[in-house]
Formats: structure tokens, C-alpha cells, sequence
């Protein structure tokens, strides 16, 4: 990340702040608001290792939006895969529940992931993968809010 002063000066002590939020930026965690986007990469893939895969993932991102990220989704990937790719500077995203096998895409879907979720008393990581439609998506999120409930996007911002 750079900033620059464009001209219009900052207030005094705030170029030295944001330098200094600056310099841990790449050690901080992940938070929970917001949207971000991540890389999807499989263990399991016999041409390419995970690190192959990470590099054109984070090759892909940065010529589509002139940005990179740290959130990693390592499928099929033991605890050796998944601290390699830690020590790379990456976070690994684990769900607790993996619903890429059942559809989000109507009323009832929704529904039932909401009675799944409501179960527990902590927060939960969920895997949809390509499962949702938007449409599936908008009815579980106004459920979710409906039911006095939160959903925050994994993010890297703070």
C-alpha cells in the first residue's frame, strides 16, 4: 500500500500514523466485516502445487482489479499445506460448515441453513462455494436480518 500527499497536505501526525498502520499491515488478522475476495486453490491437484496455484491466483487477481489478498481457501490441504501457506503470508480460511453441496437458490434453502446456523451459539464460518444464487443468496441474508441475526464478509480490513 502507498500513500502519497497529493498536494493538500495532511494534518499534522497523521501521515506518521498512517505510516505507522502501515508497517504491521501484511501481520494483521483478518476481520469480520465488510467484503473481500480470496483464492481458491486445491491440494488435491496433481499439475500444479499450492504455492503454483497461489501465485497465479494472486497474478489473476492483481491484473483484474490492481489488488491482491491474503484469504486463501486450501481445499483438500493437510495441516502442513495449510501452515506452508500461512508462512507465505496467507490466511487460511476454514469453515465450520461446508454447504457446497446443497443449493442456496430458494425460500426453503434458505430457510433451512438458517435453522443449521441458528443451532449454534458461536460464530460460523460458512463454505457456500458456487451453490447460491443471487436470489438464494438476498432471502437468506433478509432472513438472517429478519431473524435479528448478523452476517459479516471475511475481510483483511480492520
Amino acid at each position: 500500500i502507498l500513500i502519497c500527499d497529493t498536494g493538500s497536505g495532511f494534518a499534522e501526525g497523521k501521515k506518521a500514523a498512517i505510516d505507522q498502520m502501515l508497517l504491521a499491515y501484511a501481520k494483521q488478522p483478518a476481520k469480520l466485516e465488510g467484503n473481500s475476495i480470496g483464492i481458491l486453490v486445491d491440494a488435491a491437484d496433481e499439475t500444479r502445487t499450492v504455492e503454483e496455484q497461489l501465485a497465479a491466483g494472486s497474478r489473476a487477481l492483481e491484473r483484474a482489479t490492481c489488488g491482491g489478498t491474503r484469504l486463501v481457501m486450501v481445499q483438500n490441504g493437510n495441516d502442513e499445506v495449510l501452515q506452508e501457506a500461512r508462512a507465505a503470508g496467507y490466511h487460511c480460511l476454514q469453515p465450520d460448515l461446508d454447504r457446497s453441496k446443497y443449493e442456496l437458490k430458494s425460500s426453503s434453502n434458505a430457510t433451512s441453513l438458517l435453522k443449521k446456523l441458528s443451532a449454534s451459539r458461536n460464530s460460523t464460518i460458512v463454505w457456500l462455494a458456487d451453490s447460491a444464487t443471487p436470489a438464494g443468496l438476498r432471502t437468506f441474508l433478509s432472513a438472517i436480518e429478519d431473524a435479528d441475526g448478523r452476517c459479516l464478509a471475511l475481510t483483511e480490513t480492520s
